[in-house]
Parts: C-alpha cells; structure tokens; sequence
C-alpha cells in the first residue's frame, strides 16, 4: 500500500472569498521522488503575493 502526502497553501479561511494559491503532493515511499507542484491563480482580488 501507498501513502500519499498532500498540502495546499491558500490565502485566507474561507474558500469562497480567498483563493487556493499551490497545492503539492509526494508519494511516501523509498527517495520520495514521485511528486506534484502546481501554483494556481487566484480567484478575487482578495489575495496576498506568496
């Protein structure tokens, strides 16, 4: 069996007046180097730079 770690960074609490800017994911396994990085655009204004 697999595990997979998954992490998101976002710019406030609340999904619908902030966005998800990146979400990354890595399979826990031997040399971790199964893995996803992707930066995504903000959905309002309502946003900070990372």
């Amino acid at each position: 069996m697999s595990f997979i770690m998954i992490d998101v960074e976002t710019d406030g609490p609340i999904p619908g007046d902030y966005s998800m800017l990146s979400i990354g994911a890595v399979v826990i396994e031997e040399g971790l180097k199964k893995t996803f990085y992707a930066e995504l655009n903000p959905i309002s204004d309502n946003y900070r730079e990372l």
